[in-house]
């Protein structure tokens, strides 16, 4: 995939007057994220969005904010649109002339710069997207608001030690981070000040273009898509993200990534005061006394998770449960070549073996016609508890929005 990560990062927790905690975070694998996860991912954020994008008959794009929301919008979003209307997806500025208002030279300022640059990595794989997207929005116009999102922070990584303390950039660093990984996580802010350096000093589009194919190469396609998932969903905002983060395909894994590499959920991200990228290639985290309280609680928890895998037609081939994720894939990987999907942590190992159960009564075993390749069940039909424990099972799966019909 071109991704190349570096384990051994220094992880430091402060808060306040405490002493602060230092370790270093564990090499594991970054969520895994599908084109076909992407697609879907996108059409439903967008779809639940805060406001709308569309193409008048006549005119420029405009967004069109939601009720009682006015017409405020962050001037990243405005920039991006002036951009958008350049250029559309898959279009070469040298071969299509999209940019020919900008023929005499390439007069552009520096976010124009890094935004055009951006585009061009992001441009193959946001073919197919607007196949997704156009019942519901201009593929152009967002094409364009995403891509504003994704330079304006690619922008502020390459910042020297950049400290994140309040607002977007804030709920965003901490999901890339989890999302990625530490290693890759600092991968993606080598390549954005490689890319931001480059375009700086670039003459010709065809300098920007390249700039932006080696930054796709350099992170590699998974960590682009992360890149275009996150950024969709900051289009709402720092409240945007924060709600609609845990329905975000990967979320389960990337919160197992938090709690095992920063020592804190995900789901605690209102506790976190401020993150700043250090210059040795590390992480300094400010924490409120609350979130350093369940940082410590985590780091000795044995709760269980469950998982699923899924085969090549999207159909769900494997319910399991366990209290080691990442090391469980691993195992599945080697030994059957699937990949696992976490969908609920945190639980009992009851609560586990319930949502187990529940999903086996869902899909079905194979041998009884069903789509799951377990050999058993997680629960004796025997058990004079059976019926509670499914209900229970269905219950959580239920707070995750997992069909259970």
């Amino acid at each position: 995939m071109g991704q190349r990560t570096v384990a051994g990062h220094i992880v430091r927790l402060e808060m306040g007057e405490s002493e602060p905690s230092v370790f270093t975070s564990q090499h594991l694998p970054s969520v895994q994220l599908e084109v076909a996860e992407l697609r879907e991912a996108l059409a439903r954020l967008i779809l639940e969005a805060r406001f709308s994008v569309r193409t008048p008959l006549s005119g420029p794009p405009v967004v069109l904010a939601a009720a009682g929301q006015g017409a405020l919008m962050d001037q990243t979003i405005q920039q991006a649109l002036r951009w958008g209307l350049w250029c559309q997806p898959g279009q070469s500025p040298r071969l299509d002339g999209c940019l020919s208002l900008l023929e005499r030279g390439l007069s552009l300022d520096e976010y124009e710069r890094i935004q055009l640059a951006v585009g061009f990595a992001l441009d193959t794989l946001w073919d197919g997207m607007e196949i997704a997207l156009r019942e519901s929005t201009s593929s152009r116009v967002l094409w364009a608001m995403v891509g504003g999102i994704a330079a304006s922070y690619l922008l502020m990584l390459a910042a020297p030690e950049p400290v994140f303390t309040k607002g977007l950039a804030l709920v965003l660093t901490a999901y890339m981070v989890a999302y990625l990984g530490v290693g890759p996580f600092w991968e993606l802010v080598q390549a954005a000040r490689e890319l931001v350096d480059v375009s700086r000093s670039a003459v010709s589009f065809a300098e920007l273009e390249g700039a932006g194919h080696r930054f796709g190469l350099r992170v590699g396609e998974n960590s682009t898509r992360i890149l275009i998932l996150l950024a969709t969903a900051a289009l709402g905002g720092q409240q945007g993200l924060a709600v609609r983060g845990s329905t975000l395909p990967g979320f389960g894994w990337a919160s197992w990534l938090s709690s095992t590499q920063l020592r804190f959920p995900l789901l605690a991200l209102e506790s976190v005061r401020s993150i700043q990228l250090t210059a040795s290639g590390g992480l300094v985290i400010g924490l409120t006394p609350t979130a350093m309280a369940m940082a410590s609680q985590n780091s000795g928890r044995t709760d269980h998770s469950v998982y699923i895998s899924l085969d090549s037609s999207g159909k769900v081939q494997y319910a399991g449960i366990t209290n080691d994720v990442a090391r469980r894939a691993v195992e599945h990987l080697r030994q059957k070549g699937f990949r696992i999907r976490e969908l609920l942590d945190s639980l009992s190992r009851e609560d586990a073996r319930a949502v187990e159960q529940a999903l086996i009564e869902i899909h079905g075993l194979a041998r009884n016609g069903g789509s799951l390749l377990n050999r058993i069940n997680s629960i004796d039909r025997a058990n004079p508890r059976y019926a509670a424990l499914v209900r229970r099972g269905r219950e959580l799966l239920e707070t995750i929005g997992y069909k259970v019909e």
